[in-house]
């Protein structure tokens, strides 16, 4: 198996023409920073870090897909999902709102997920007192430890949310949580999967 080498941070691409309700418009790249993401996130992986715009089966080949949730992309993710062999990687969701928590996680079965509310504190750069950071796979707590300990509760039967005794920031704790599951794949020999049809790269 080899080193992860590519990051896809995976964003709907921008509708045609912008809702005009008289309100200045702000496109959700800008708004959510997920440039500004990407940059932080290269500060802690020597993996290359993109921004792509698409759709999931649009992305780069044998990438780690961080896909940026948007309710246009539920049936896609869906879909990607029961064709995806168990033993291949999966994607991790960024911005997922708490609702959708339970009828994606245990389906969709994501690498994954950072909640909207966690996503929203390392936006607006208010991380200090943060210390609740990840959804992420029960199999991955010996690796993820002693940084990322699983919460008391249990949440689902194959995830937990995992916290931090300190508080960190949410590129490290990606860049943390990417390569605790990437190694789960070297070990169990799989390789990333081929993606066919490249994403528009916009970074």
């Amino acid at each position: 198996m080899r080193p992860l080498e590519d990051i896809c941070i995976l964003i709907k691409s921008p509708d045609p023409e912008p809702p005009r309700d008289g309100q200045p418009y702000t496109p959700a790249r800008e708004f959510y920073q997920y440039d500004r993401l990407a940059e932080e996130l290269r500060r802690y992986t020597p993996a290359r870090v993109r921004v792509v715009e698409g759709w999931p089966q649009d992305a780069a080949p044998r990438a780690m897909l961080l896909i940026a949730y948007h309710p246009a992309m539920r049936e896609p993710l869906l879909a990607a999902a029961e064709s995806l062999p168990p033993d291949e990687p999966r994607p991790l969701l960024l911005n997922l709102r708490y609702d959708d928590l339970s009828s994606l996680a245990e389906v969709a079965r994501p690498a994954g997920i950072v909640v909207n509310e966690r996503y929203a504190r390392w936006r607006l750069r208010q991380e200090e007192r943060i210390f609740r950071q990840i959804y992420g796979l029960k199999s991955l707590a010996p690796r993820l430890a002693p940084l990322l300990e699983p919460a008391t509760l249990a949440d689902s039967e194959h995830y937990d949310t995992y916290e931090s005794r300190d508080p960190q920031t949410l590129p490290f704790i990606l860049a943390h949580y990417i390569d605790a599951y990437w190694q789960t794949l070297s070990l169990s020999g799989t390789s990333p999967p081929e993606r066919a049809t490249p994403g528009t790269d916009v970074s």
